[in-house]
């Protein structure tokens, strides 16, 4: 089915809708920091940035968000995740604000702190 969906638009609906069925920490962490790139053959293209993120949106929140976009779209739209964390690797990503957190950066200390977050401890 092509329509003329504007992937912006979708995604960022979707991420309304998801923001109120997920919990804030699990939002801010894997939702809030990906992007909408486009629309191909009723299957919309996130941007994340990071293959944490990738996972966890493709492992266990996949299945909640494909519904959600069902319920929005109105019929079955299948979603790609793509990896953009590398500078240059995509247009989106050569703006320095657009990089939410780069490897080996700790967040501010209003986040939740993750176990990939912690460094191993190293002897001297």
């Amino acid at each position: 089915m092509t329509t003329d969906i504007d992937a912006a638009d979708l995604w960022k609906t979707s991420l309304g809708e998801l923001q109120l069925q997920l919990t804030s920490d699990i939002f801010e962490m894997y939702l809030q920091p990906t992007k909408a790139i486009e629309i191909i053959d009723d299957c919309l293209v996130v941007g994340v940035p990071n293959q944490f993120v990738y996972d966890w949106l493709a492992l266990r929140l996949d299945r909640a968000i494909r519904k959600t976009m069902r319920h929005i779209a109105g019929f079955e739209i299948g979603v790609k995740y793509i990896i953009l964390a590398r500078s240059g690797q995509h247009p989106l990503l050569d703006d320095p604000a657009e990089v939410m957190i780069r490897p080996g950066e700790l967040r501010d200390p209003g986040y939740v702190r993750n176990w990939h977050d912690l460094q191993p401890i190293r002897p001297p």
